[in-house]
């Protein structure tokens, strides 16, 4: 039996742009038409996520405005510590790319409490691939 790949796809369930975020849905989809796409917002309980992340094959994350949430933040540390690859999803004029995620700069207070997340992606234009499997790949690669 073919594998058809794991996808976790972390965004902000609170974004006020959220129409965007179904728009990068459909390019994931598009682009990996035979993997199976978890939605962590239909995932019940905190921790579940940690079980799900564990189990896929890529992690692809959605910001706002650039940033991203304290949620968000934690399932990409989770999916670091199990050396799951992340990539973000970011929209390149009226199509989106994939760029791979190397390490998160957390912003906090003044008291130090968690304010939001940037994500430092790779390479000088931070252009990256996702890769599960090359039978589910799709050229061209941008959507």
């Amino acid at each position: 039996m073919e594998s058809k790949g794991v996808i976790y796809f972390a965004y902000c369930a609170t974004n006020p742009e959220l129409e965007k975020d179904e728009e990068k849905w459909k390019a994931i989809r598009k682009l990996y038409p035979n993997a199976a796409i978890i939605d962590p917002q239909k995932i019940n309980g905190q921790s579940y996520y940690k079980v799900r992340i564990f189990g896929c094959d890529i992690v692809i994350v959605s910001e706002i405005d650039e940033k991203i949430t304290a949620d968000v933040h934690d399932e990409i540390s989770e999916a670091f510590s199990h050396q799951v690859p992340v990539f973000v999803i970011r929209e390149t004029g009226k199509s989106f790319s994939f760029y791979e995620v190397l390490d998160l700069i957390s912003i906090e207070d003044e008291e130090g409490v968690f304010r939001y997340a940037k994500i430092i992606v790779k390479g000088p234009d931070g252009a990256g691939k996702p890769e599960i499997d090359r039978k589910l790949l799709t050229d061209p690669f941008t959507i």
